[in-house]
């Protein structure tokens, strides 16, 4: 009886995690679709070509556009479809801690940050070599000039990076990122970015049950969050 009842419990586990994960999976796939959407609107690629070259404190419709975009797209989307999607003239918007987004950035097709909502010192500073603008398999060294960065691009719509560790929130991010086109103008003039929290796509999701669910990378089996990580004794990445 006992061996009957584990091996019931193993099978539902293996069907909640495969339902869990596929559920993931498809968030994912809604978060590229609202990224791709908005770097599609034409104001963006306006704003990149008439502010990008000036001052910082002259990118006011930048600064504009993605505080617009990640307060639009950044509530998590929850399982009750009732829940009606948020809209960047809602009179109360979402706190800090309901965005699913830890960031928006938009870089030039140099590399370079052109904003961060929210607003941080890395504007102006030059990322060709991050992954998430070569969209390479991972980061070159920083030292790297851009003449030597060979970016893949070509035949591609976007890019999910390799999870990284947050030097904000120890916890594992991921950074998925598009191009940036200006109409009728094949060459890229921009890459748009977001920055997700993985354990925030866990834990806005209402799995049932009492299981305590832990998210593992399935290209190369890398832990990358569990309930008990959010605990402060757990904030050091090499804990």
């Amino acid at each position: 009886s006992e061996e009957a009842v584990v091996e019931q419990a193993t099978e539902n586990n293996k069907l909640a995690a495969k339902a869990t994960a596929r559920m993931l999976e498809s968030e994912l796939i809604g978060l590229v679709g609202q990224l791709r959407g908005a770097a599609n609107n034409p104001e963006l690629a306006e704003a990149i070509r008439r502010e990008g070259s000036l001052p910082i404190q002259e990118r006011p419709y930048l600064g504009q556009l993605l505080r617009s975009f990640r307060r639009h797209y950044g509530q998590p989307r929850r399982l009750d479809s009732r829940r009606r999607a948020p809209h960047p003239d809602d009179a109360d918007p979402p706190s800090e801690h309901e965005l699913v987004d830890r960031s928006w950035f938009v870089t030039d097709a140099n590399g370079v940050q052109l904003w961060r909502e929210p607003f941080g010192d890395t504007i102006d500073g030059h990322y060709h070599w991050r992954e998430y603008f070569h969209w390479g398999n991972e980061d070159r060294p920083k030292s790297t000039p851009f003449s030597e960065i060979e970016k893949h691009w070509e035949g591609q719509s976007f890019h999910i990076s390799t999870p990284f560790v947050s030097e904000e929130t120890n916890r594992y991010m991921i950074a998925i990122s598009v191009l940036v086109h200006e109409r009728d103008n094949p060459e890229p003039i921009g890459v748009l970015a977001r920055t997700i929290e993985l354990g925030k796509l866990l834990s806005n999701k209402n799995l049932g049950g009492t299981r305590t669910v832990a998210m593992v990378d399935g290209r190369d089996g890398q832990f990358l969050d569990h309930p008990k990580l959010a605990s402060p004794q757990y904030q050091d990445p090499d804990s």
